[in-house]
């Protein structure tokens, strides 16, 4: 069988997993990852940290743990992650200020893409494996690169006084 047929079946399972309300437990202590920002007291802040991708994690979690082994190590090296950089947030920790929109997140891991403004763009419950994982996180990145594409349009619009 091949890996992307693998990544499929996968997928499926994880999508039935994800369906019947399993959560992901157990499993070795995760890698550190990047810092985050700082938090503000509690207080609401705008976002400046320009296009994110935000996962949130917990310790003992297996396909957390499987996502770090498998992508987290190369994700700074990467277009995506150089585009995106990864922040890690730990789900039974105070949620950064920056973060209260995101509202709640259950399963781990969870990638959450944010925009330069600090919207949503779209989330990843779940880690589908290696090659799922890209696909996903592409068809996000494509939703960001469309929003650019149409700001900068009603740009050109509005200087040329249409």
């Amino acid at each position: 069988m091949n890996g992307t047929r693998l990544g499929i079946i996968f997928a499926l399972a994880l999508v039935v997993a994800v369906t019947l309300g399993l959560a992901w437990r157990g499993g070795g202590p995760l890698p550190a990852t990047a810092s985050a920002p700082a938090e503000n007291q509690g207080r609401a802040t705008p976002w400046t940290h320009g296009l994110r991708l935000v996962v949130f994690t917990e310790e003992g979690c297996p396909w957390c743990k499987r996502f770090h082994e498998e992508v987290g190590r190369i994700y700074p090296n990467t277009e995506e992650g150089k585009a995106a950089p990864l922040w890690e947030v730990d789900i039974h920790a105070p949620r950064p200020a920056e973060l209260r929109h995101v509202g709640e997140v259950i399963y781990t891991p969870t990638f959450v893409l944010i925009d330069e403004r600090g919207k949503i763009v779209g989330r990843i419950e779940g880690y589908p494996g290696f090659d799922f994982f890209w696909l996903r996180l592409d068809e996000l990145l494509k939703k960001v690169r469309a929003r650019q594409a149409q700001t900068n349009e009603t740009t050109k619009r509005e200087a040329a006084g249409g």
